[in-house]
Parts: structure tokens; sequence; C-alpha cells
């Protein structure tokens, strides 16, 4: 998404199978709300925010990450969203608390 990052040397041009998954994101974290490709012109400032949280999660996917950590419970964790994204995606997602957890031989 042209503006909202750093090109040089952090990112990278994506292919079909990156713009599926950020818009499979983008409907799980939105809850379908988020407006669809081509009408994005103009979003609000909580609807960029959110596209950026897509962003990072499907480049986290991308590379294969083993823990997304996380404190937007809204987006990432509440209502089923961890849950799914994890099935989805095949990737762990935490807060901070239990990323500290984890790191400690709390979690499994």
């Amino acid at each position: 998404m042209w503006g909202d990052g750093k090109w040089d040397g952090f990112g990278y041009w994506c292919g079909p199978e990156d713009e599926e998954g950020l818009e499979e994101v983008l409907g799980i974290i939105g809850k379908g709300s988020f407006p669809p490709r081509g009408s994005r012109g103009k979003l609000s400032p909580g609807q960029r925010r959110q596209m950026r949280d897509a962003m990072i999660f499907t480049s986290h996917v991308r590379h294969g990450h083993d823990v997304f950590v996380t404190e937007d419970l809204k987006g990432f964790i509440s209502n089923g969203r961890r849950e799914l994204l994890q099935d989805r995606f095949s990737t762990r997602i935490m807060t901070t608390v239990e990323f500290v957890e984890f790191l400690r031989g709390g979690m499994q």
C-alpha cells in the first residue's frame, strides 16, 4: 500500500496469493464490514489502521513466523477471531502477557 510504510529493503511486491490472504484477513478482523476492493479511495482513519494491521499480519504469515503478538483484542482475539485466524493461517496469536508466559514455559 503506497504511502503506508517503508520500501527500502522492507517492502515487497505481492502476488495474487498475498492479495487473497489480505482480503480474507480484512474480512475476519473487520467482521465483513471493510470496504470491498475498488471502493477504498477514502478510508477513514480507523479503516486505514485496520488495513495496516491486516498487512502486518499477512506479512507475518507470508514469512512463516510462529507467533503474532498483539494487543488488538477486538481485531485479532475476541469473538472467535483468534481461533479463526490461527486455523486458517497456521500461526499462533497471543497478547503480550500470553507471550511472556509462553516464553517462561507456562503455555504450550
